[in-house]
C-alpha cells in the first residue's frame, strides 16, 4: 500500500528506502504518496490458461458481432451476384464503402469518445458532468454530423463521378 509523506522529507526517505522516490503529487504539492512495488508472482500453467480463457470469453461478443456484420455484407453480395449484373454488385460495394467513409466512422468515433469521457466522469462520481457530456455528444452527432452526412450522401453521385467512377455505377449507389 502507499503512505503519505511530506515532500521536504525526500532525502531521508530516499536513504531509508534505498531506491528512487516514487511519488504522486496530491492537491497542494506538499505531500506525496510512496508506493511499494507490487510483488511479482509467477503464474503456473493452470493460472495462465485460466487468464487466457477469461480474455477469450470477454472477446466473444465483440468478435461474433463483427463476424455477423461482415456476414451480412457477404450474403448481400451473394444474392446480388444472382442478377448476373456486374454494375449492381459494384454499385453495392461502392455504396457500402462510401457510407462507411462518409459518415459511419465519424459518428462511431464521436460515440466511442463519448463512451470514454462519460465512463471517466461516472468513475469520478460526477453524474451531472456525465450527463452534460452525453447531451453535448447527442447534439453534436444528431445535428451537425447527421446533416453533414445527409449532404454528403445526396451529393455522392456527383462526388463519385468527380473521383472517376463510371456514371452507370454511381446512379445505383
Amino acid at each position: 500500500m502507499g503512505k503519505k509523506v511530506n515532500l521536504n522529507m525526500k532525502a531521508s526517505i530516499r536513504s531509508q528506502v534505498n531506491e528512487p522516490l516514487k511519488e504522486s503529487v496530491i492537491a497542494d504539492e506538499k505531500e506525496a504518496i510512496i508506493f511499494d512495488d507490487p510483488p511479482v508472482t509467477k503464474l503456473g500453467f493452470n493460472e495462465w490458461m485460466r487468464d487466457i480463457w477469461t480474455i477469450i470469453k470477454a472477446t466473444i461478443p465483440t468478435s461474433s458481432t463483427a463476424v455477423l456484420l461482415y456476414g451480412l455484407n457477404l450474403v448481400n453480395i451473394i444474392f446480388l451476384g444472382q442478377f448476373n449484373d456486374a454494375i449492381t454488385v459494384s454499385a453495392y460495394g461502392l455504396a457500402n464503402f462510401w457510407m462507411n467513409v462518409s459518415g459511419y466512422f465519424f459518428v462511431l468515433g464521436f460515440n466511442e469518445y463519448m463512451g470514454v469521457i462519460v465512463a471517466q466522469s461516472l468513475g469520478k462520481g460526477d453524474a451531472k458532468l456525465a450527463g452534460l457530456y452525453f447531451h453535448r455528444n447527442f447534439i453534436c452527432v444528431s445535428v451537425v454530423l447527421i446533416l453533414l452526412v445527409i449532404l454528403i450522401l445526396f451529393a455522392s453521385d456527383s462526388l463519385l463521378q468527380l473521383m472517376g467512377i463510371e456514371a452507370d455505377v454511381t446512379k445505383h449507389t
